[in-house]
């Protein structure tokens, strides 16, 4: 029996997969309205924000786009559709690769933030790798569902 033949597991994959688009929609509308200067009379974003400064435009442009694809995700999880699992891994991928291009710029301050130094504690890498290998997961299972129904 494939796990997600149940449905409380397709309806989790699925709020897993929305809590993923909203994290990166939300990075994109911040990052999107200081980058063009939109909405900055009502919520000035401080002008020292170093992140914000260095980051090109077409990040956070990407970054919109793959959110959109997770939401896309979301309905073809529910429906048990065989590109699932590539409206998955596509806008992942891209993510993390926008995060490794945001780690070698130095001048962003990715680098500093995620040092033992910076973080009070050195348990801060848990939610982000534990985040990672249920997205993992949820891929793995929507890879065995596809392989199941092409037999």
């Amino acid at each position: 029996m494939q796990p997600t033949n149940w449905w409380p597991v397709r309806w989790g994959m699925a709020l897993w997969i929305a809590v993923l688009a909203v994290e990166t929609l939300f990075y994109a509308v911040i990052t999107l309205t200081y980058k063009l200067g939109l909405f900055t009379g009502h919520y000035p974003y401080p002008r020292n924000v170093p992140l914000l400064e260095v980051t090109p435009l077409w990040d956070p442009v990407l970054t919109l786009v793959s959110g959109v694809v997770f939401l896309f995700a979301i309905g073809l999880i529910l429906k048990r559709n065989r590109i699932a699992l590539g409206a998955v891994v596509a806008p992942l991928v891209i993510n993390l690769l926008l995060i490794a291009g945001r780690f070698s710029r130095p001048e962003s301050g990715f680098v500093q933030s995620f040092s033992i130094a910076y973080q009070k504690s050195q348990y801060f890498l848990i939610w982000p790798i534990l985040g990672l290998a249920i997205t993992i997961l949820i891929c793995l299972a929507l890879w065995q569902d596809r392989q199941s129904s092409a037999r």
